[in-house]
């Protein structure tokens, strides 16, 4: 199999859901020429392999690459950020969007889990708690 390995070094994104998630963070990337002699078994495993290492170490994937993650792989790496996309995602699709409504966003568990007014009240439960701490001691 023909392919390259490359490593990219980037800062911080504030996007949610980056895979810039330090103030520093390395990507790797495996490229892998798709086989059109027969061997697609192989390059499965070889990718899968890939996949399954990269999880070892806490890697995030990059939204635009082939990966087959699931919801309990996006859950374990993004944890609040995830529940605050969703959380956005309520309020956009509140207004009769469904931009991230497929079957991509479905399997990797990206879709709104709770009710838009569900997400306001805890989010407003959540300042009023952190508010009255400080005069609590």
């Amino acid at each position: 199999m023909a392919g390259y390995v490359s490593i990219r070094y980037t800062a911080r994104s504030k996007a949610l859901l980056a895979m810039e998630r330090w103030r520093l963070t390395a990507a790797i990337e495996v490229a892998v020429a798709r086989p059109s002699d027969g061997s697609e078994e192989l390059f499965a495993a070889y990718m899968s392999w890939i996949h399954t290492k990269a999880g070892m170490y806490g890697a995030v994937p990059h939204w635009g690459q082939v990966h087959d993650v699931d919801a309990t792989y996006i859950e374990q790496r993004y944890r609040d950020e995830l529940e605050t996309w969703r959380w956005a995602l309520a309020e956009i699709e509140n207004h009769g969007g469904s931009t991230f409504d497929s079957k991509f966003c479905r399997k990797r568990g990206l879709e709104a889990t709770r009710g838009l007014d569900e997400y306001r009240a805890s989010r407003s439960a959540g300042v009023l708690i952190a508010s009255l701490v400080p005069l609590m001691f």
